[in-house]
């Protein structure tokens, strides 16, 4: 198979390119795929190949920018110069941008590969409720309201022209289908990135460490969490060492800069900076507790997946679908409010406290994210491609050319 993935991929400062990473991995590593070809935004630097291979040829074509209104144009001549058998695009609702023309135009390629033929899978990560483009913008302005609700629906309806559109959370799969009424909507996990060969309970001695992982300062701050723990040290008088492992989002500048500043007389608080790969199980694997320090909801999450991967315990917002995803990927974690430091703090110290209670979460996630590892997940893509292409085989060949490829084939 011939496979492109149209997809935000690192170096990047799109969402979802550590995700990009981990999925174009795992597809090079089928002997099924005899190409891969990575449809990417534009970066300065070369992209991230730095995995093996089953032995296909792994393309690169930087082909797409943020807020271009080109773009449908630029991804339409990538595909017709490679002519993949299948694609996938793998997207939030603004991965190609924030301007309401530039947006449209981008989503409105999963429909056009279909209509060129091509069996098309859009995995969306997120829901135009959950967009940064759409959330709490207009809230004051009824209008603007029904406006944005219009647009969202035509955004969702774009994408809903594709042979099939794939969420990681069940719940996301039922509301869209009994809105829309679409049958080509389905369900495949988020899929777990990290599988340690051991994964054990791990009894600390001395130091307990609290660690928040990813990048911060849009949907994830720390300031609460470490407020937290100043509270649990004050009640508790226990030892506690917060680590922040990661970097500012990449839509905002100086956001930890400023946390450090403002923080900087409380003990034992480190701040790692940006992590590699190969010092994430380290990370990990020294933490007691993992906190999830959200604000608001913004999709799927990867670092709950990776938690749950090095078999931690974790503390979770109350917020978004974050306890339909837990219930659903069989994740425990102990629940606290955004808007309230003394909630938080009530979860981190019930884990720090309670050895049984932790050990049980450890063990119960260590488990079950060894239920979806990537590897089966793209196999999941891969079988629903073999299908689109089966079916096609048998339909009989159309002579008469369709009006809407007329209109693109000057990109040929």
């Amino acid at each position: 198979m011939k496979l492109a993935i149209v997809t935000p991929y690192p170096p990047s400062k799109v969402a979802l390119k550590e995700y990009a990473f981990h999925l174009a991995k795992s597809f090079a590593q089928k002997e099924a795929i005899e190409e891969l070809i990575l449809l990417t935004d534009r970066t300065d630097k070369p992209k991230n190949l730095s995995f093996t291979t089953a032995g296909c040829w792994v393309k690169v074509k930087q082909c797409w920018s943020l807020d271009s209104y080109t773009n449908v144009v630029s991804v339409i001549r990538a595909l017709n110069k490679t002519k993949p058998n299948a694609v996938l695009f793998n997207l939030q609702f603004t991965n190609f941008g924030n301007k309401k023309v530039a947006t449209a135009l981008g989503l409105l390629l999963p429909a056009m590969c279909k209509w060129k033929k091509i069996p098309t899978i859009v995995l969306l990560h997120n829901t135009v409720k959950y967009s940064n483009m759409l959330n709490n913008k207009y809230k004051d302005n009824v209008l603007l309201q029904k406006g944005n609700n219009l647009l969202s629906a035509f955004y969702e309806r774009l994408l809903l022209q594709a042979n099939e559109v794939v969420f990681t959370l069940q719940k996301n799969v039922d509301d869209y289908k009994n809105i829309y009424k679409n049958k080509n909507i389905s369900l495949i996990p988020h899929g777990t990135f990290y599988i340690p060969e051991v994964s054990s309970n791990t009894e600390f001695e001395g130091t307990l460490q609290v660690l928040a992982f990813g990048k911060f300062g849009i949907n994830k701050k720390v300031d609460r969490l470490i407020e937290a723990i100043e509270k649990i040290r004050y009640r508790r008088n226990i030892d506690v060492e917060i680590v922040i492992a990661g970097t500012d989002s990449d839509e905002v500048t100086g956001y930890l800069e400023n946390v450090k500043e403002l923080y900087a007389n409380v003990p034992k608080l480190k701040f790692t900076g940006y992590v590699e790969d190969y010092e994430v199980p380290a990370i990990f694997n020294r933490s007691t507790v993992v906190v999830l320090p959200y604000v608001e909801y913004g999709g799927s999450s990867e670092v709950l997946h990776i938690t749950a991967s090095y078999g931690k315990a974790m503390v979770v917002p109350n917020i978004g679908d974050f306890r339909d995803k837990l219930a659903q990927e069989g994740f425990l974690g102990e629940f606290y409010e955004t808007d309230s430091v003394d909630s938080m703090a009530e979860a981190i110290e019930s884990l720090l406290l309670d050895e049984e209670y932790r050990a049980q979460q450890e063990t119960a996630n260590a488990l079950a994210a060894r239920v979806n590892p990537m590897d089966k997940v793209t196999d999941m893509y891969m079988e629903r491609f073999y299908k689109m292409l089966s079916s096609k085989k048998e339909q009989p060949v159309v002579k008469k050319k369709l009006k809407t490829i007329k209109s693109i084939s000057f990109l040929k």
